[in-house]
């Protein structure tokens, strides 16, 4: 092929000489060789930052997915802990079902088990603190409930809804969990 367009080159008759010919028909498909590499790298580049950037909403996806499971456990956690006051039982049985064992530990473990300084946006270590605060709270106030669960206090707030505050900040968090889920989706 060269040869032809070396040959074409001299019957144009621009004042090369057959090697001169070769030598810039040789150039030239050097640079276009290497025009098109560059494409292809810079085509390659493109591809892998895209993925990259797949890869990470994903995995911010499914690590706000993570929170928002663990809140909707602990709100079944406590759901569960304030049947069991208000069951249709002895006293007895009740105290024995409700204090049967470590409340909220795991999703408190869950929460803390979260690799806080590697979480890549701000939103996601809000909402992972905000597990973990109101998990804190919710300990807190099972806490109290056992200290005080054969006083007049501990009666008063077994009648109300002792764990109201945090089954509203939970219902908050998930929201907020779908809010940035759907915020990722929508990058």
């Amino acid at each position: 092929m060269a040869y032809e367009i070396g040959q074409t080159c001299m019957l144009i008759n621009i004042g090369l000489s057959r090697s001169e010919c070769a030598s810039w028909v040789q150039a030239w498909g050097a640079i276009t060789a290497l025009a098109v590499a560059g494409g292809i790298a810079v085509a390659q580049i493109r591809a892998t930052r895209k993925h990259a950037a797949e890869v990470e909403r994903d995995k911010q996806r499914a690590l706000i997915e993570v929170i928002a499971t663990l809140a909707r456990l602990l709100m079944l956690e406590i759901e569960s802990r304030t049947a069991l006051v208000t069951a249709e039982t002895d006293e007895q049985t009740r105290r024995s079902l409700f204090l049967a064992k470590e409340p909220f530990g795991d999703v408190y473990d869950a929460a803390k088990a979260m690799p806080i300084h590697e979480l890549p946006d701000v939103e996601i270590v809000q909402l992972a603190f905000g597990l973990r605060r109101l998990t804190a709270l919710a300990i807190n106030v099972f806490e109290r409930l056992v200290a005080e669960y054969d006083t007049q206090t501990g009666i008063f707030l077994r009648a109300g809804k002792p764990f109201s505050a945090v089954v509203m900040g939970l219902e908050g968090l998930v929201e907020s969990c779908k809010q940035a889920s759907m915020a990722r989706e929508a990058r």
